[in-house]
């Protein structure tokens, strides 16, 4: 009878540390950034990305500064740009690309939904990963980013080619598929 307990709480720490080894993998961290993008949450942000990252400009920061009110009389009046600036994630996949050690290549897929401009697009993007210190945190190269720019920039070129001058914004998913 005691080694059916002894099984039962070997499988049972067995199934926790397995879980707990799953949240640290290249998905879960790109996963863990666009949640905090979502949040409009920097420290979640910061805590996802790779420390020499960290002193450089981001989008987050910016987000968090648009929030204005102002006062009339008694009255207060509050516009909140934040709101606005709201961006949210849907049908999200994170799918590992390859992976090679300590570096790995994620693509996350899905729909974003942008308040300001009431729309919802489909959008993809392959981010480098960098294990550092044991955990997986988005990381930046500038080679990878270069070549990445240069197939957007031609791919916008060639749809201007082909725009519908009265649809502006139709080519807008061409834009935010970073994957071809």
């Amino acid at each position: 009878m005691r080694w059916h307990k002894t099984i039962a709480l070997s499988l049972l720490l067995c199934l926790v540390l397995s879980a707990c080894g799953a949240h640290n993998t290249p998905e879960a961290a790109v996963e863990r950034l666009y949640k905090a993008v979502e949040a409009q949450d920097t420290d979640k942000y910061l805590d996802a990305i790779d420390p020499a990252m960290r002193s450089q400009p981001n989008l987050m920061g910016m987000f968090n500064g648009l929030s204005l009110s102002a006062g009339f009389g008694g009255f207060g009046v509050g516009l909140n740009l934040k709101s606005l600036s709201k961006t949210s994630f849907r049908e999200m996949s994170y799918r590992m690309v390859d992976s090679r050690g300590d570096v790995a290549h994620v693509q996350a897929e899905g729909k974003m939904r942008m308040a300001a401009l009431g729309m919802e697009l489909s959008f993809c993007d392959i981010h480098l990963m960098r294990k550092i210190k044991g955990q997986w945190l988005v990381s930046y190269d500038q080679a990878e980013q270069e070549a990445k720019l240069a197939r957007w920039q031609q791919r916008l070129n060639e749809q201007d080619a082909t725009a519908n001058p009265t649809n502006p914004w139709a080519g807008l998913e061409t834009m935010l598929d970073f994957c071809q």
